[in-house]
């Protein structure tokens, strides 16, 4: 644990913000699996933030986060048949729900219970992918393979799950890749529903009713940040759809929680310095913040910032605007930026949660430290680890 003193030089805050960001890794990560011959592989690649409750006897924060899909490497032409595959190195692995709990007296973040996701028939979810790109005129997903570049069976409820909020009745609702889509899950890990474009192709499990352009998003960029403001909650793409709205634009979809039904799409202008969105929370003010991050394409500087966001005046798009009407985009005003902690291993931030005190906690994904597992595998030399890490950003 350690306060970043190299930060403070680079910081450029809202008048809100002290500059204090605080490091704690989280101990204790348990084994999701062993690879033979190799050992255990410890939980990671965690994605999502919610802060469920702060104990008032003990002041301990409990927050809940989950994995995605599993070890998984970069996309490559393993096959030499034209096909992107990843390799899944646990290819029954089952996405994780994760309980962690943040003693900020004894400066003391552990993993607590974690609990598999299930399918609304009560089987365990995997990482793999719906739509076999091998024989279909287009392709929508990856391939995936084994460690031994032989094909996976796909998954018609395979998920990818990266963003996370709970409503007001306790369900909880995850934004994943595949599709993308949005999905409504039970304390207990079990989906309830899968919400999905209306234009997905019938490989994928679920309802469609979601505006069929957000499955226009780029590979693997699917709903990465979320949250819920009132009946509303807001399901934000990674990145931008490029070849529609240009470098900069990202699409958020405000989905009615009472009726399941979309009623608005927004665009949300990122910074230049922007790539993609890491995830989004409602702050204790109510106001819907975001965390950005990219890299500098002349200097290779690292940007990851809040921004806290206006949709007052954003023009919805779930509808045709009349001819000729003026486009606004959501207001942003930068609240933090996060300077040095965007070099190095934090480089991929993608856990936000607002505390009670204006604070905000932030999370790492260390993606279950695969090229560590690959280069095990391939008895290459081992590269750098990356922990988990909890920050704090205080007020």
């Amino acid at each position: 644990m350690k306060i970043l003193f190299a930060l403070l030089t680079t910081l450029v805050f809202h008048p809100a913000y002290a500059e204090e960001l605080n490091d704690f890794k989280i101990a204790n990560p348990p084994s999701i699996g062993t690879i033979p011959g190799h050992g255990k592989i410890p939980l990671g690649g965690l994605s999502g933030l919610l802060l469920e409750r702060v104990d008032p006897k003990t002041g301990v924060y409990h927050f809940l986060s989950f994995t995605d899909r599993g070890l998984n490497s970069e996309p490559e032409n393993y096959r030499n048949d034209g096909i992107l595959d990843r390799i899944l190195i646990l290819p029954t692995y089952s996405p994780l729900l994760v309980e962690i709990a943040f003693d900020p007296k004894k400066r003391l973040a552990r993993f607590g219970k974690t609990i598999p996701m299930r399918t609304p028939n009560g089987s365990a979810t995997t990482g793999r992918s719906n739509v076999n790109p091998r024989g279909t005129e287009t392709i929508v997903d990856e391939g995936i393979v084994d460690s031994k570049k032989v094909p996976l069976a796909m998954d018609p409820w395979g998920i990818d799950t990266e963003s996370l909020a709970a409503d007001a009745e306790g369900f909880l609702w995850l934004g994943e890749e595949y599709g993308p889509s949005i999905l409504k899950m039970a304390r207990d890990g079990r989906i309830l529903s899968r919400f999905l474009p209306e234009s997905s192709p019938k490989e994928r499990a679920g309802v469609r009713s979601l505006p069929s352009i957000f499955a226009e998003r780029e590979p693997n960029r699917g709903f990465e940040a979320l949250t819920i403001k009132g009946d509303s909650l807001f399901a934000f793409l990674q990145s931008p759809i490029k070849k529609i709205d240009g470098p900069l634009r990202v699409r958020v979809l405000e989905f009615d929680l009472k009726t399941e039904k979309p009623k608005g799409i927004y665009l949300y202008e990122m910074s230049t310095a922007g790539a993609k969105l890491g995830d989004a929370t409602l702050d204790s003010n109510g106001n819907i913040v975001v965390l950005e991050q990219g890299v500098d394409k002349k200097t290779k500087a690292r940007h990851q910032s809040l921004y806290e966001l206006d949709f007052s005046k954003a023009t919805n798009l779930l509808n045709s605007a009349p001819e000729g009407a003026k486009m606004e985009v959501v207001k942003s005003i930068k609240i933090a930026s996060l300077g040095s902690l965007a070099t190095g291993e934090f480089e991929k931030l993608e856990g936000l949660a607002a505390l009670p005190d204006g604070s905000f906690a932030i999370l790492n994904d260390n993606d279950f430290n695969v090229e560590l597992q690959v280069a095990k595998i391939h008895k290459k030399s081992l590269p750098k680890t990356t922990d988990n890490h909890l920050f704090i950003l205080k007020k």
